[in-house]
Parts: C-alpha cells; structure tokens; sequence
C-alpha cells in the first residue's frame, strides 16, 4: 500500500474489500489509528491482529473502532502500549472486559447498552485517567469497581438510567475524581444527598432530581438547603419479615422498623387477617392487639385468630414507607422445627427485635433532624470551595 512510516492513519468511514494481511504489516508504526464506521476493516483489525505474531504495533498509542456494531465477544488487542481506546457507540451490553488492553489510561465506552458495571468488570486494567460511560442504559455503578483506579480522574456517567448512589462502605476515597452526574432519573432522598457530599465535585456538576414527583426538576443541592426539603422515612429492616408465634404466647412485641426524623410523625398499623375465607382488610387491629407508645404492636394473648399480616405506615412530604409482617401462630410441636428449617426468612416474633438496629427509641431518630444536618454540611462544603475559588485568585 506504501503507507509504511506513518504515523496517523484515518480509516473512518471508508468501504474496504479484499483486504491484504501486508496492510497490517504496513501500519505497524502507526501512533493513532481510526477505524470509525468502518465495519468491514474494523472486524478484520480485530480478527487478525490479535492472532498474527508480527502484528505488535509497538508504536500505537490511540485506536478508535467507534460505531462499528461490536458486540460483548471480541477477542483481546494484545498491543502493550495502548494509552487510549475509543469503544462508543458500538453495541456492548455489558464491560467487555477480554476487549480492553491493561495498560489503557482513557476509554470511552460511551453510546452502548450497558446496563450494569460490577466490582470485576475492568479485570486487569487498573490504570485508567479517564472513564467514560456515559450514555448507555447503567441502572446499577458498583463503585468497587473502581476501587484499583488509583489514576483514575475524571468518570463520565451522564445520561444513564441511575437512580442511587451507592457508595457507602467503601475502602477508598472517591473525592479525588470529577464524576459526571448530569441526566439521570434521581430519586432524591437523604441517602443521594449524603452520598452526593461525599463526592469532591458535585458542586461543578449539580443533581436535578426525577423523583419524587414533588421534587422533579429540582436542584439536589438548592432542596437539601431549603427548609422545605423532608427526607423520607428510612426503613431499618427489610420491607417484608414473616415472624412465628406461638398459641399461648403473652406480651409479643412487635416493633415497626421505621425511622423518622420528627418525634410528631405518626405511624399507622393496619391488619388483614388470613383466617377467614375472604381474608378482611381493614384499619382495626384485633381486640387483643394493641400500639405501644413507641409505636411497636404488642400482642397481650396470642391466639389462633391473630394470624395474618400487619401493615405499618409513616408517610410525609417526601412520600410514604410501608412495612408488612405475616404473623404465623401455630401450635407448639415437632412441625415447628420443621417448619423453621424449611423456609430460614422465618424469625421466631420474640427474637426479632433484638436482629434489628434501629436504635434504643421505637427505631425512632432523637437526634437533630436528618435534613438540618445534611444542610449544615452542604453549607460547610460550599463555603470550602468558596475558599478555594479566593486562595487561587
């Protein structure tokens, strides 16, 4: 072809038929490589200089294979010195984890169809600068993933389908990376608030919020300041537990794992029982059953007719959470144990309190309000950069 010495070849969007082996002997010094749109080249690149011995590439540097429909199977690029890879707009549905060369320090995964990014998706890359994923159809970032990115500077996850940031728990700090927010569906809550201070740059880069409705199109950072922001009421259990309790049992308490932040929000229980042959929904709880000041159910005598599944509530301005116990009274024999090992979700109803922690009050919150103490911080992370903004002037 006399290409041989080049440095920079463009091959984007370019038909190609009948293509020669010699063509990849003659672009091995090539610095940057574009194959955009270039389906037909694209997948003989890929195909062929992976298996070839002589296709080193020793000089290659950046490769762009940008919409050319490859999908989730392609074969490893053993090219030792790749700095930047271009994978957009393609069809991966996933991290194409056996695509990615480990030494890579920029790749841009942009425009696909990956819907979830876990702690093993980048395998042995670990020297990545910049990330970007934005644009696909991600409903759940793992940040562990990123955990042996210790480059890692900037990640774009703009224009997916998140919701939460779950990044609690994790062993290594993410505020020294600049990550992209924009054009998601948040659900706007105290856990995205919380989560979103522990993140150097959200101030750059601000959250609007989808959900709740009342809140849609909303500045995440201008609601937690303002006095009217309510924080949903946290659950500190599971959303359904399914308890035992014995005919004859006395004084069961059964505490409603909800937190709030105001003593004054009341909680609801409802019951419906299993008993009957066209179970009854209804707000009256059974004569013997009543509610504790703390809001726990407490059951006086426990008999055959109190089977059924109780509902606690707490609604606000945020929205309502709802907690739902199936109550089983049996009779105390040799199928209880039985019945025990079969389905291991069932907790005997007096030993349930002592799994949770929700605190000494009712899983009630006594300290300052949730949303007073997250405003306070963004206040004190917003003044910070104030600062900083002043100092570099």
């Amino acid at each position: 072809m006399g290409i041989q010495g080049l440095e920079y070849l463009e091959l984007a969007n370019m038909p190609f038929s009948n293509v020669s082996l010699h063509v990849l002997e003659d672009i091995q010094l090539v610095y940057s490589l574009n194959i955009d749109k270039n389906m037909a080249f694209g997948q003989f690149f890929i195909n062929k200089a992976s298996v070839l011995p002589f296709t080193n590439f020793p000089n290659l540097r950046r490769i762009s294979l940008s919409s050319n429909e490859l999908r989730n199977q392609c074969p490893l690029l053993h090219i030792k010195y790749l700095q930047v890879m271009d994978l957009s707009n393609n069809l991966f549905s996933s991290i194409p984890t056996y695509c990615l060369p480990n030494n890579a320090d920029s790749l841009n995964l942009s425009r696909n169809r990956i819907r979830s990014v876990n702690k093993d998706s980048f395998g042995e890359l670990q020297h990545l600068w910049v990330l970007d994923l934005s644009y696909n159809r991600i409903v759940s970032f793992k940040f562990r993933a990123l955990e042996h990115q210790k480059n890692l500077a900037t990640l774009h996850l703009a224009g997916n389908l998140l919701t939460t940031l779950d990044i609690s728990f994790l062993s290594f700090s993410l505020k020294s990376i600049v990550i992209n927010l924009q054009d998601n569906p948040w659900l706007c809550d105290c856990d995205l608030i919380m989560a979103v201070c522990m993140l150097e740059s959200w101030m750059d880069d601000p959250v609007v919020c989808s959900q709740p409705a009342g809140y849609s199109n909303s500045s995440l950072a201008e609601l937690a300041m303002s006095n009217n922001f309510t924080c949903l009421p946290q659950l500190c259990s599971q959303p359904l537990q399914t308890l035992l309790t014995f005919i004859g049992d006395q004084s069961v308490e059964i505490p409603c794992p909800i937190i709030t932040s105001n003593l004054s929000v009341i909680i609801h229980w409802s019951f419906t029982s299993h008993r009957q042959q066209l179970p009854s929904i209804g707000s009256e709880l059974p004569d013997s059953v009543s509610v504790l000041p703390h809001n726990a159910l407490f059951i006086e005598h426990v008999s055959l007719n109190l089977t059924g599944t109780y509902t606690c509530w707490s609604e606000n301005g945020a929205g309502r959470t709802k907690f739902m116990v199936n109550l089983l009274v049996e009779e105390q024999s040799g199928t209880v144990q039985k019945l025990m090992e079969d389905n291991t979700s069932t907790v005997l109803a007096k030993n349930w309190k002592e799994t949770l922690s929700c605190g000494n009050s009712g899983c009630r919150n006594n300290d300052r309000s949730i949303t007073t103490r997250i405003s306070s911080l963004l206040v004190a992370l917003w003044q910070l950069r104030e600062w900083k903004k002043n100092i570099l002037i």
